[in-house]
């Protein structure tokens, strides 16, 4: 009775640790980014390279660091994106169906299904990407077309990196 009792316990611990990060679905997450990529490359106008501050090195150092502060870290970055388009981009002179499509696929899917994979890790301390994200809250404060097309090319920097990130996070997962 014992053995099958331990051998049952055993059998539920294997399985929870196999589903632990069921809710991150990588595959998934590389379809809707490349959705809201193209939506965010489209909507607006093709502009020259405009001077807007970008996080080159905490990047460089989540793309070192462990799974779960990657994971965490992805969830952060389309928090602080989704509070950006949260303001309303009239200024922006943009393609509103686009704008609408990128809204939804953006928040209600993509930023929804990072948040829930953060959830399956455990708390980890990460360098946090907001301080970053209020020096592009000061820049759309001039709620000019302008500012709006900065923020449309800093995001579609932030979208390829973050596609980076998960890329790297797939590999690790698998191997």
């Amino acid at each position: 009775m014992n053995s099958k009792y331990i051998a049952l316990c055993l059998s539920l611990l294997f399985c929870s640790v196999r589903s632990e990060h069921v809710s991150c679905d990588w595959n998934r997450y590389n379809i809707l980014s490349g959705r809201t990529l193209s939506l965010l490359r489209t909507m607006g106008e093709h502009t020259e390279s405009m001077k807007t501050p970008f996080p080159h090195q905490l990047y460089a150092k989540i793309f070192n660091s462990k799974p779960e502060q990657q994971v965490r870290f992805l969830a952060e970055v389309a928090e602080q994106i989704a509070q950006l388009f949260d303001a309303d981009p009239d200024a922006a002179d943009w393609d509103p169906k686009k704008l609408d499509d990128f809204r939804n696929v953006f928040q209600e899917r993509q930023l929804k299904e990072l948040q829930s994979c953060a959830k399956s890790y455990p708390a980890t301390r990460i360098k946090s990407p907001r301080k970053h994200f209020r020096k592009l809250k000061e820049i759309l404060k001039n709620n000019s077309k302008e500012s709006w097309e900065q923020i449309r090319t800093t995001v579609i920097g932030h979208l390829i990196r973050m596609d980076l990130i998960a890329s790297n996070l797939r590999s690790k997962l698998k191997g």
